[in-house]
């Protein structure tokens, strides 16, 4: 998957990938981001089965279920 956002305000970012039982595969935060992000994420090792992004910034939280076949 590619992970893609663009941010026009400055702030702290915590990104996590998580599996179906909620533990985290994949996690990263940015100190004070502001732009544009764009980051692949390797998958090719994971089940196939249901994930969750979660993208934390100083002003919300964006939640997202990827299906990988």
């Amino acid at each position: 998957i590619t992970l893609e956002f663009n941010l026009v305000k400055q702030s702290n970012v915590k990104i996590n990938l998580m599996n179906i039982e909620g533990q985290i595969i994949y996690a990263q935060e940015l100190s004070e981001f502001i732009g544009e992000y764009k980051k692949p994420i390797n998958m090719h090792e994971n089940a196939n089965g249901i994930y969750y992004l979660q993208v934390i910034t100083n002003d919300e939280v964006i939640n997202k279920k990827i299906i990988k076949q």
